[in-house]
């Protein structure tokens, strides 16, 4: 029986596309927050983009189980992260509308570094 490779297969191909495509996904969001960021308010922005990745998970949410696959037994954690992810944007777009677009994109790119040094003071 085929169909698509299952979560578990090794299918590196398929994971080099699905990160490139990613990558120029990040990519033109960038681009377009740093055009727009002159004409819109940041908080536009995020609705906006929100709202889109928003609908679009909740098509892939239909394939992956429906709304049970959203049960969770910590539900305050979840709202805190998400409260923390749309702080996060604000901070990163707020960055791309000041600094030049390489400046930014290269202090985020530094921010796994960053995490894993402030690890071992919080961890």
């Amino acid at each position: 029986m085929s169909g698509p490779p299952r979560p578990t297969e090794d299918t590196p191909p398929r994971a080099i596309v699905l990160i490139l495509t990613g990558m120029v996904f990040i990519t033109v969001n960038d681009s377009l927050i740093k055009a727009l960021s002159g004409d819109y308010p940041l908080h536009q922005m995020i609705f906006i983009r929100s709202a889109i990745a928003l609908g679009m998970t909740l098509v892939i949410l239909q394939f992956e189980g429906g709304f049970r696959a959203l049960r969770t037994s910590t539900p305050v954690l979840h709202l805190m992260r998400g409260l923390l992810v749309v702080v996060s944007n604000m901070l990163i777009f707020a960055a791309i509308a000041t600094l030049p677009l390489a400046t930014a994109t290269a202090l985020f790119f530094v921010a796994p570094l960053m995490i894993t040094l402030m690890s071992v003071v919080f961890l």
